[in-house]
């Protein structure tokens, strides 16, 4: 008995080591041992895997307005240009519908922060093979032995309802979470929604409705995650089956046990990568 109480608190105390080490942007949830990013992958992330594989034209998302501008850039029909990180922006100008007066706010948002879409499926494999080797041969990491890859349907359920796990069932909070909106009648994450607080309204100005919003706006989940409910879908290993719903969908579809079904790249799909903490 008291071999195994030593071996479990070797254990113990073993990963406890490896999660204070673990790379930036990375959360170690015990319960599950997974090891999750905390975002969706943003754009300036793909900037980086474009550039380390020397901007290889298959590895480009689909063009789209969130992406083209913090990606690439062409010059003619095929020339490339990465840009620098510093100068990555995204000019989020939203006009207002006609109300009589043309409205019109103009705001530029740095894309470090905004999660990459018009990603395949297989592209997005890809992306977990190179962050995978890119860890094993960093002699800060490699000990920890992960091995990327995109989360399954199961446990994005898992992961999505734990962002309901801190109140009883029938809680005001758990019914705001279902809802999408507060009682304030604010939003509580980037989906399609009808409530206009002062809140949505400012950020409707700055980013546009129905669009993805860079992360950190809202709260993060009791796991320390960001955005798993709204923003982007997220793909999981079943290629077509997305969770979590993203800004063009509706709270319901945003909720555990939702499919998100998609075919091919789409403007309001992403991903965020997953690994096992090994001993």
């Amino acid at each position: 008995m008291k071999y195994f109480l030593v071996l479990f608190l070797l254990i113990s105390f073993s990963l406890q080591a490896q999660k204070k080490k673990l790379p930036a942007g990375f959360e170690w949830v015990k319960k599950k041992n997974l090891v999750v990013s905390v975002y969706e992958i943003s754009c300036w992330q793909w900037l980086e895997f474009l550039q380390e594989n020397d901007k290889d034209q298959n590895l480009l998302p689909m063009p789209n307005d969130l992406v083209t501008k913090c990606i690439y850039s062409k010059k003619g029909d095929d020339d490339i240009t990465l840009r620098d990180r510093q100068a990555v922006y995204r000019d989020t100008t939203f006009m207002e519908p006609p109300t009589g007066k043309g409205k019109k706010t103009r705001g530029i948002e740095n894309c470090e922060d905004m999660p990459v879409t018009g990603i395949t499926y297989e592209q997005a494999l890809t992306y977990c093979e190179w962050l995978s080797e890119k860890n094993a041969n960093d002699s800060k990491y490699n000990s920890l032995h992960l091995n990327f890859r995109l989360p399954t349907p199961m446990e994005m359920d898992s992961l999505l309802r734990d962002v309901f796990s801190i109140w009883p069932k029938g809680d005001e909070n758990y019914l705001a979470f279902q809802q999408g909106i507060n009682k304030h009648g604010c939003a509580l994450y980037n989906h399609r929604h009808n409530s206009w607080c002062d809140t949505n309204i400012l950020m409707k100005k700055e980013f546009g409705y129905a669009v993805p919003m860079k992360t950190g706006i809202f709260f993060p989940d009791r796991n320390g995650l960001l955005d798993l409910m709204g923003n982007v879908a997220e793909m999981t290993s079943e290629k077509g089956i997305a969770k979590g719903g993203s800004c063009i969908h509706t709270a319901a579809e945003c909720q555990p046990g939702t499919v998100n079904r998609y075919d091919g790249a789409q403007t309001w799909l992403g991903f965020r990568v997953v690994a096992e903490l090994k001993n």
